[in-house]
């Protein structure tokens, strides 16, 4: 992309503004929903003043064409604002502080809930940039019920709700809850040295041991068959009674 000095811009506006055509924003691509991000809310201003310079937009003009570029709410907002906007600079103050409707405010809160890997500090702090964008202030103990209710809930049944009096509360409990769940998570490391006592191969203990289980196999059949021997003889001895019973005389 090519660099432009201060010097070698103005070059550009200049010239383009003896071309003598009247510009407009027609075909601008910026647009504005009335987000209250700051940094969508500086994108979009800097993009259509730039526009205006390089287009040789009259304020007029601009004024007029501003409705092009307003989406949703901001297009709304717009249509009850523009008959106090004469010049384009007021405009663009205004379009810094346009204020979205506490309800709708409300609602952006309470439908964003904390993702499973999202950090508590993140969160909490997205949450009351939201409460102070509020026309009417609400305390922050029912800041902190509502915040609470969204937080997810492998946090909120770790912290317990009537031991937090404020946000810094909040965080400092959070964080020792994330960093059990941290720890509760993390693979444990092998503390113990195993070695087969039969062998001396590590990797494995004696029950586990192949050489062995090769080893006792032969006097475990041993074992099974003379069990087996002596069981169908004692079976074959309760059939047939025992031989040195003597009768007796009636």
């Amino acid at each position: 992309m090519a660099q432009f000095t201060d010097a070698q811009f103005q070059q550009l506006i200049q010239a383009m503004r003896r071309i003598g055509r009247a510009g407009s924003f027609a075909h601008c691509t910026a647009r504005f929903k009335g987000e209250r991000d700051a940094a969508v809310v500086e994108e979009f201003v800097t993009a259509i003043s730039v526009y205006k310079e390089i287009e040789s937009i009259t304020d007029a003009d601009a004024v007029k064409g501003l409705q092009l570029l307003f989406e949703g709410y901001a297009a709304n907002w717009w249509i009850g604002v523009k008959h106090t906007i004469t010049t384009f600079d007021p405009a663009i103050q205004l379009i810094k502080k346009t204020p979205l409707p506490d309800w709708r405010i409300f609602a952006s809160i309470v439908e964003t809930k904390q993702q499973q890997n999202e950090p508590t500090d993140s969160f909490v702090c997205k949450q009351r940039l939201l409460f102070a964008q509020l026309a009417v202030p609400v305390s922050e103990e029912v800041q902190l019920n509502i915040v609470f209710g969204l937080l997810n809930t492998n946090i909120r049944e770790r912290v317990r709700r009537e031991n937090v009096k404020t946000f810094e509360d909040l965080l400092s409990t959070c964080r020792e809850a994330e960093l059990t769940l941290h720890n509760k998570g993390k693979p444990k490391c092998a503390t113990e040295f195993v070695r087969c006592r039969f062998c001396r191969e590590t990797n494995h203990s004696e029950d586990l041991c192949k050489k062995l289980e090769k080893r006792v196999a032969p006097q475990q059949q041993q074992q099974d068959e003379y069990a087996k021997t002596q069981l169908k003889q004692e079976q074959t001895h309760n059939v047939r009674g025992d031989p040195t019973e003597a009768a007796v005389p009636s």
